[in-house]
């Protein structure tokens, strides 16, 4: 039986491009490896980007206790909520949940990015050569299973997962995982 958790369970593992050269060490959190780690960091819902997930931080609660305050005072007057469609409130009122990942660092690579040569004017003294990209090959194993773990926590860290829209540079979510590092 599938749900039966005294049996063996299915083991995931996913193999990923990360962009830079992942050292393994993340500041003060807790990954600090060199070869091998894990990523212990809570996720919740982000209230500026759902339906997407970001790593929980002292600023998330506060807003999740701001919002769940609006709605119980909302309630008790009889006021309509500021956001109005009950699946959002729903939604972004879960609490943070635990997520942890164990990684392993495989390989450092390059991958070639060519999409700056499009000058074919050598006469300027440009060049024109492509562009090597750092990337890490890793393993990551998710320990727990929550919605968008891997990206959110390999975000968090620094090293977004290569080609990854929402959590990866520019991408829809919250940068960073939504940690902020203070230099």
């Amino acid at each position: 039986d599938f749900k039966d958790k005294t049996k063996q369970r299915v083991k995931k593992q996913y193999v990923a491009l990360v962009c830079g050269h992942w050292t393994g060490e993340v500041s003060n959190y807790s990954a600090a490896a060199i070869d091998e780690g894990e990523i212990d960091l809570p996720l919740v819902r982000d209230l500026k980007h759902p339906p997407f997930m970001r790593v929980a931080t002292a600023e998330t609660r506060q807003q999740q206790s701001q919002l769940k305050d609006e709605q119980s005072s909302n309630a008790q007057n009889n006021d309509k909520p500021r956001h109005q469609h009950t699946g959002y409130l729903r939604m972004v009122g879960k609490s943070e949940k635990p997520s942890l990942t164990k990684y392993r660092i495989l390989s450092y690579e390059y991958l070639i990015d060519n999409s700056d040569c499009t000058n074919t004017d050598d006469s300027m003294g440009l060049d024109n050569s492509p562009q090597l990209l750092p990337v890490t090959r890793v393993e990551l194993i998710p320990v727990t299973g929550r919605t968008h773990q891997l990206r959110v926590h390999c975000a968090a860290v620094g090293h977004p997962i290569v080609g990854d829209s929402i959590y990866g540079y520019q991408g829809e979510g919250s940068p960073c995982g939504g940690l902020r590092y203070k230099s």
